[in-house]
């Protein structure tokens, strides 16, 4: 597996990911489960960094 092919396949996993995240964060929290939409944005706000790193590395 070539460098840009896993590049490539990690930031496809990343946007899937973030796809599942902001179909999941649509729903408004309930109360017992106000921890675990905490932990899915923050989640998603480390996926969106990666992935903005992931893509702005091919800019440079």
């Amino acid at each position: 597996m070539t460098k840009k092919f896993r590049k490539e396949d990690l930031i496809s996993k990343i946007t899937a990911r973030l796809a599942e995240l902001e179909l999941e964060l649509l729903l408004p929290p309930s109360d017992e489960l106000d921890a675990e939409y905490e932990e899915l944005i923050k989640e998603a706000v480390k996926l969106r960094e990666a992935l903005s790193f992931l893509t702005d590395f091919d800019e440079i």
